[in-house]
């Protein structure tokens, strides 16, 4: 009987071992079951203009991918990996719908990203017919979801781009105002509301636009010359050398553009120095959750993220939000879109209502001031 303690101590402790390794396993277990690899994956296809004049939006991929490994280290999407296909549409709208098909063909994804109006616009009817949702993400042309039951915009437009810049316009009680933009669809939309806009206010327009391969703006700087204000605007290479060209000019008049300008890559330049924008909120110092995810981007990618790249980031993450515990089909995405809600990301919190196609986040007048913005 001396050894019966022993023996049962043993026993004991050989059951507490047992109990240890199930318990871990039953952790490693639920662990792995948290994203399974070898689930099919949630893909997601992005037609992203990564070469031509719109190249700078290229940025919107690296967002979209900082999301996405987020949203797949926390367990993906329900449970499966999201995997993003990027599509290289070279900044032209027919290489674009070529992609669209290509990719409808072999990947079927559960939505897809158009990046810039020109894309966006040209992809619009092809998602409807093929009943899957388009989310355009830096697209400003107002009205580019209207009549387009799967397509849904996360971004401003030009119609809160002007209505920001004319209020600007007449602070400064300016009766003629000059305007220079890419011939695009943006710049034309843009270009269409401030004319609308300032000459009922009763101002005097004078208008010059630029194609992308317009590298010299002196003529057309010269001719606004006697203007009171320039407000300058289009992709953001044309945007440099016309703020360029107006600051070499030696124009003394007030100087304004449209939010492309408010971008660290912009208005860190000398020339954008006292230019006043139309900006959003994401750059404004006091906002501490925008000013962690800029470190959490630049520590990851080395560069600065704009308001256009962000909303890569939010846009995931909002189809992430509204399809967590959804049944991953295209309709359901569609329906959770239109279902109504309140979302809240980088680039602020917006109140979507019921059947809305449109997440747009606000814009406030500022002035460049040494590389930074000061809001007014």
């Amino acid at each position: 009987m001396q050894n019966a303690e022993p023996v049962k101590k043993r026993v004991s402790r050989k059951l507490i071992s047992i109990a240890i390794a199930v318990i871990v396993l039953a952790v490693a277990l639920l662990s792995c079951s948290l994203i399974n690899p070898q689930e099919e994956s949630v893909k997601i296809c992005a037609i992203i203009p990564l070469s031509g004049p719109y190249a700078y939006m290229a940025e919107i991929k690296d967002n979209l991918q900082m999301a996405i490994d987020k949203i797949n280290k926390w367990s993906g999407l329900n449970n499966r990996p999201i995997e993003l296909i990027v599509a290289d549409c070279e900044s032209d709208p027919a290489v674009a719908v070529e992609l669209f098909n290509e990719l409808e063909d072999d990947h079927h994804p559960l939505a897809y990203i158009a990046v810039t109006s020109t894309i966006y616009i040209a992809l619009a009817p092809l998602a409807d017919e093929a009943e899957v949702v388009l989310m355009g993400l830096a697209v400003a042309v107002p009205d580019v979801t209207v009549g387009h039951d799967w397509c849904f915009r996360y971004y401003t437009t030009t119609e809160i781009e002007t209505a920001c810049i004319v209020n600007m316009i007449e602070d400064t009680l300016s009766t003629k105002v000059g305007l220079i933009y890419t011939d695009d669809a943006y710049g034309a939309s843009f270009a269409g509301d401030i004319e609308n806009i300032a000459t009922s206010c009763g101002c005097t327009i004078m208008s010059e636009a630029v194609t992308f391969s317009d590298t010299d703006f002196s003529e057309e700087v010269g001719n606004l010359s006697l203007c009171d204000v320039i407000v300058a605007f289009g992709v953001r290479t044309s945007l440099i050398n016309m703020l360029t060209e107006i600051d070499d000019s030696g124009y003394d008049g007030y100087v304004m553009a449209g939010s492309g300008a408010s971008a660290p890559s912009v208005r860190e330049l000398p020339v954008a120095d006292g230019v006043y924008v139309a900006a959003p909120l994401v750059y404004k110092e006091s906002n501490v959750l925008a000013s962690r995810y800029v470190s959490d981007f630049e520590t990851t990618y080395g560069y600065s993220p704009s308001h256009m790249g962000i909303t890569g980031y939010d846009g995931m993450m909002l189809i992430w939000g509204l399809m967590a515990d959804s049944e991953l089909t295209r309709e359901n995405l569609r329906s959770n879109l239109h279902s109504g809600y309140a979302f809240s990301g980088v680039l602020g919190s917006m109140k979507v209502p019921l059947g809305d196609h449109e997440i747009n986040f606000p814009l406030f007048p500022a002035v460049i001031d040494g590389g930074d913005l000061w809001f007014l």
